[in-house]
């Protein structure tokens, strides 16, 4: 609890407090909550405990969001007036991102535990796109 009220206090920071929220402050919550399903309870400390999981959950999160992010804005810059074939990027930006948050939500829980890492654990989630990837290159 204290995680979140601190990530809400620090949100109000403008650009800075956005940046610390994002990066150290929401894998440090869902850290704690994996130690909490794992033992039943979470210190702060705890949270915070091994910084380069952290960093490897914001790495994750970050993969994840990217490309679905990026499809939507050129998709929107470009639509601009004409709403013609460029609003299909936006189209399938939002279905990519609905699709990797319908799905990729137990990736950071398999990088705590141990079990994968980034790209391992993205090739397990997303089978069909690795092979797609692999055979294009």
């Amino acid at each position: 609890m204290g995680i979140l009220v601190l990530s809400v206090i620090v949100s109000f920071i403008p650009i800075i407090g956005n940046l610390i929220a994002l990066i150290l402050l929401w894998p440090a919550l869902v850290r704690a909550g994996y130690l909490v399903a794992r033992q039943g309870q979470s210190s702060f400390g705890e949270a915070f405990g091994d910084l380069s999981l952290l960093l490897k959950v914001f790495v994750y999160y970050l993969i994840l969001w990217l490309i679905p992010e990026i499809l939507i804005g050129v998709g929107y810059i470009l639509v601009g007036d004409s709403g013609g074939a460029e609003s299909i990027l936006v189209i399938l930006g939002s279905m990519i991102l609905f699709i990797l948050n319908l799905f990729g939500w137990a990736g950071p829980y398999a990088i705590l535990s141990g079990r994968a890492g980034i790209l391992m654990r993205l090739n397990r989630a997303f089978p069909s796109l690795h092979k797609t990837l692999v055979r294009s290159s």
